[in-house]
């Protein structure tokens, strides 16, 4: 076990490799809070998210990038291995339940209240 210091809930974490070819782990959760862990370290990082709302999915692109997103549907991407993240885009859905990549590559799921919104991830600029 690897105790982050932080008190609170953390919903979900991905792996990613560092610039240096070293595996990272970004944890991710309640109130917008991340943290990320690089090779064989033993302290987690604390990275700033952007948002106050509890991050509930993620993915990595195959460039690499981690994409997170919050539970009013604000996307926020890394194109740094899990360090900055930065906003992508901010539909402001109802509920957000998590982030699916489809299988094309090319589009994003948004589950939450109502249904599943779809967006072209693909034509967004990065």
């Amino acid at each position: 076990e690897l105790p982050t210091g932080y008190r609170g809930h953390l919903y979900g974490a991905i792996a990613t490799r560092s610039a240096s070819g070293a595996e990272a782990i970004v944890a991710y959760g309640f109130r917008g809070n991340i943290f990320r862990l690089e090779g064989n370290s033993t302290q987690w990082t604390p990275v700033e998210s952007g948002t106050k709302e509890s991050l509930v999915g993620s993915f990595v692109t195959p460039a690499g990038f981690i994409v997170l997103v919050d539970q009013v549907g604000r996307v926020i991407v890394s194109v740094a291995q899990g360090t900055p993240f930065t906003e992508f885009m901010k539909p402001r859905l109802p509920a957000v339940t998590g982030l699916p990549f489809t299988a094309n590559q090319r589009k994003i799921a948004l589950p939450g209240k109502g249904g599943v919104k779809m967006f072209d991830f693909a034509k967004q600029a990065i």
